[in-house]
């Protein structure tokens, strides 16, 4: 339709006062902008920079249009600096005066392959001077729907995308990581509450006569003769006797059978498993879930820092612990977190770079970590602020 044509003398040194728009809320494809750029008076060619509009809906907060989703903005003429511009209607969504609104000139790096914000690419910009635009009030105002400006929306979610994927990514591997070994740790747990260590082993001093069996095995019973201890299998009247390998265990008088023979834990040993007592036994379970400590102290945690341990002696996983830092006052006692990285994660992601992000930070700090089977390692990024405001406590593993 484009009823409403202005013509907008806009330089990049003089301000021009005449430079106004003015519209209505509700105004949809009425409008289009001749510009004629100049720097000092003088025609200014475009070149190789591309014309991007800009302008200030709320202090502090601008929006940006490069015309490359909806072809908003025409080249006319690049030598003589002349373009045309199809507002969005968007910013005549709300009644007010948009005093800060202007047009850049800008130049991005080549890509090569690497995904940057639109600010990130610049090397070359420039901007006019300011001019306004006045927005009055309408019948339609409170009844159409008040959109964001989508070329600075979609621009906000691919620089997010971007520069947080990874981190996102590692966080979410780490949680999943974390679920999976609290799901193993819940059903180990739950196996091992449900276990009776009296039917594996026996106390010493037990005294088992008669025709017992334990395992479908005939008790054993046996004897002492000329000072040697002798075993049988079968029955109590069997006269077939073998010498017992482990007399230590046996205890009892002199020719009497089956006096205190600890048979199970004979038979065990007889068939080359291992004896282990009731102590014994819970003592190993509490002592898997016990950390083994590796290192303690306070380090930035730098690429020349590396921990190391038995790859064998790691049951689940590797702790690492961290607090906030204070350079030139050294460690405080808060902001402790703890993060967990199992078996798994140290070999599908073994020397690859890992991002941990600190507790509490406003300003992105984070710790670059390297983890293996067998070690960790820090990196040189984190002797630099803002990462130094946290330091590593302690790494330890079980």
């Amino acid at each position: 339709m484009n009823i409403k044509k202005y013509n907008l003398a806009l330089d990049f040194m003089k301000n021009k006062s005449q430079n106004k728009i003015v519209g209505r809320v509700g105004e949809i494809q009425s409008m289009l902008w001749h510009i004629n750029l100049s720097t000092d008076e003088t025609t200014q060619p475009l070149g190789d920079l591309i014309p991007v509009f800009y302008a200030e809906i709320k202090e502090g907060i601008f929006v940006r249009d490069d015309g490359s989703e909806n072809n908003s903005i025409n080249i006319l003429d690049n030598s003589n600096g002349i373009i045309e511009y199809k507002p969005n209607k968007r910013l005549f969504a709300k009644p007010g005066r948009l005093k800060n609104c202007y047009f850049a000139l800008e130049k991005t790096a080549p890509s090569n392959e690497v995904t940057l914000g639109p600010l990130d690419q610049l090397v070359e910009r420039t901007s006019t001077q300011s001019f306004e635009i006045i927005v009055e009030k309408d019948a339609m105002q409170d009844n159409i729907e008040l959109e964001s400006f989508d070329p600075t929306i979609n621009e906000l979610k691919r620089y997010l995308e971007d520069h947080l994927g990874d981190s996102v990514a590692i966080a979410n591997q780490a949680l999943e990581d974390a679920q999976e070994a609290q799901v193993y740790m819940d059903k180990l747990q739950i196996q091992l509450d449900t276990i009776n260590m009296n039917q594996f082993v026996k106390k010493t001093g037990d005294t088992l006569t008669g025709a017992l069996q334990f395992d479908g095995i005939p008790t054993l019973f046996q004897a002492k003769l000329n000072s040697v201890w002798w075993y049988r299998i079968t029955s109590e009247n069997s006269t077939s006797y073998q010498q017992s390998l482990y007399p230590a265990i046996v205890s009892g008088i002199n020719g009497v059978q089956g006096a205190g023979y600890n048979f199970k834990q004979d038979y065990l040993r007889l068939n080359n498993v291992d004896v282990e007592t009731v102590v014994g036994s819970q003592l190993k379970i509490d002592n898997m879930h016990k950390e083994t400590l590796v290192w303690s102290g306070s380090s930035y945690f730098l690429d020349t820092h590396i921990f190391s341990w038995d790859a064998t002696k790691v049951k689940h996983g590797v702790l690492l612990e961290f607090s906030r830092y204070a350079p030139g006052a050294g460690v405080l006692d808060y902001g402790y977190i703890q993060y967990f990285f199992s078996k798994e994660y140290l070999v599908r992601n073994n020397n690859k770079a890992t991002w941990v992000n600190m507790p509490g930070a406003t300003d992105a700090a984070k710790k670059t970590i390297r983890l293996t089977p067998t070690s960790v390692s820090g990196d040189a990024t984190n002797g630099q602020a803002p990462s130094t405001s946290y330091a590593l406590r302690t790494v330890s593993y079980f």
